[in-house]
């Protein structure tokens, strides 16, 4: 599957924005209901930023993309 976004897509500026993938079987973020959201991509405030949850720890992995 392959999904092409723009940086206005993501931006989550006013937090109305970015994209949230929840994989079923996945625990993914613990605060979210069962199954939670596995990864988080948003542009806030001009930079690219993705959020992956394990499943076990609390808080997730990020990464800035360039």
């Amino acid at each position: 599957m392959r999904i092409i976004l723009t940086k206005e897509d993501l931006d989550n500026t006013r937090k109305n924005g970015g994209l949230e993938i929840v994989i079923e079987g996945c625990k993914g973020d613990l605060e979210d209901a069962s199954p939670g959201t596995a990864v988080w991509i948003e542009n806030h405030h001009g930079t690219i930023r993705c959020h992956a949850w394990d499943g076990i720890n609390q808080n997730p992995a990020s990464v800035t993309l360039h």
